[in-house]
């Protein structure tokens, strides 16, 4: 189980990137809580690569240097990014 917790601003664009895009039955939700109880690499992968194209289509100035926008996604997608680096972890040692 992976258990995320956001700040409400972050929560909000949480909610602005997704939109229809996660299967929502994957995820809970609970005030600023996020909790993701199967398949976690696959949903966090999920959730990072939805961020991403979010970033690319809103969080770019003319010179695809980031806009505001684009440093807070920055910052969103690197929660889930070290969440999915934890998970990624304890699979190789396991392996190994």
């Amino acid at each position: 189980m992976v258990d995320i917790r956001l700040s409400k601003r972050e929560l909000a664009l949480f909610g602005m990137c997704l939109g229809d895009k996660v299967n929502k039955n994957d995820i809970e939700i609970m005030d600023t809580k996020i909790i993701i109880r199967d398949n976690e690499l696959s949903i966090l992968e999920s959730i990072i690569s939805v961020i991403l194209s979010y970033f690319l289509d809103e969080g770019l100035n003319k010179n695809d240097e980031p806009n505001k926008l684009g440093l807070e996604l920055e910052d969103l997608n690197s929660i889930f990014i070290r969440e999915a680096r934890k998970i990624r972890d304890q699979v190789s040692v396991v392996v190994s």
